[in-house]
């Protein structure tokens, strides 16, 4: 009998045991959508402006891809209409910032919800201000030669904490 009494003991002991795992795993609930709006919550305080694309220019042939050259600016100078370029409010430079890239071969102006502008799908890399250099910077991605169509492209910047609105499109046609 007492045999019994150990065993029922050990399968009430776990069982209580996995009930306790089961009501922890559900304590950690996804946060709601406008969590991240509180700029109290998160790093960064108040999201850097987009820097600015100059020009985006097709290179010929090279190898296996078409060179496409971003040029861009993101001096944070104040002009007429305030910072032109990236600008981190929070820091007062742009010295501090990342830039992301991105390109689809679907014009964005269809996108059904503003931030599909900042999917992964689109994200092509980055680079810090730091390795862009001055300005103008430019960046050169290569088009595989087996592609042809239109192909559009933006960039936003990044503080650490939160990025910026996304920058004006510009598109290139790969022959």
């Amino acid at each position: 009998m007492k045999k019994i009494n150990n065993s029922a003991s050990l399968l009430l002991s776990a069982f209580l045991l996995a009930g306790i795992f089961v009501i922890c795993g559900c304590v950690d609930d996804p946060v709601a959508m406008d969590y991240y709006n509180d700029l109290d919550k998160i790093k960064g305080g108040q999201k850097p402006t987009p820097p600015v694309m100059d020009t985006l220019s097709l290179e010929p042939l090279s190898g296996d891809g078409y060179p496409v050259v971003i040029t861009f600016s993101s001096d944070g100078i104040d002009g007429p209409g305030g910072p032109d370029g990236a600008f981190d409010p929070d820091s007062g430079t742009n010295n501090n910032l990342s830039y992301f890239f991105y390109g689809s071969t679907t014009d964005p102006a269809s996108f059904d919800d503003g931030s599909r502008y900042y999917d992964e799908i689109y994200y092509i890399g980055y680079i810090t201000d730091t390795e862009a250099g001055d300005d103008p910077k430019d960046v050169t991605i290569f088009i595989h030669s087996g592609f042809s169509g239109e192909i559009w492209f933006w960039i936003t910047s990044w503080d650490g904490g939160r990025e910026s609105d996304h920058s004006n499109v510009e598109s290139v046609t790969i022959p």
